[in-house]
């Protein structure tokens, strides 16, 4: 792949924005809701909100770099993980 088709590939900056802040933003989110609403009472995301800020402000400023080409045999990756999924959505959407 010439490296200028490299600038910006999708795989890179998805990569760095899934792994590195939607998934712990959404851990932060998720795993206190899971033990609210297992107990029957209403969340309160105001504490969540103001934790939030903060952390989102500092990765703002975190100076990460991420790939900007993609590494490895996607072809192969994909291909196993249908191998894998594929019987268990079948399953269950039948």
């Amino acid at each position: 792949m010439p490296a200028a088709l490299c600038t910006n590939a999708p795989t890179g900056q998805w990569g760095g924005l899934l792994n590195h802040f939607y998934r712990p933003c959404w851990a932060q989110f998720f795993g206190p809701l899971a033990q609210v609403l297992a107990t029957g009472q209403q969340p309160d995301l105001k504490p969540f909100e103001e934790q939030i800020k903060p952390w989102e402000w500092r990765w703002v400023n975190k100076h990460k770099a991420f790939p900007t080409c993609p590494a490895g045999h996607s072809v192969q990756l994909a291909l196993r993980m249908h191998q894998k999924y594929r019987p268990r959505l079948s399953n269950a959407y039948r």
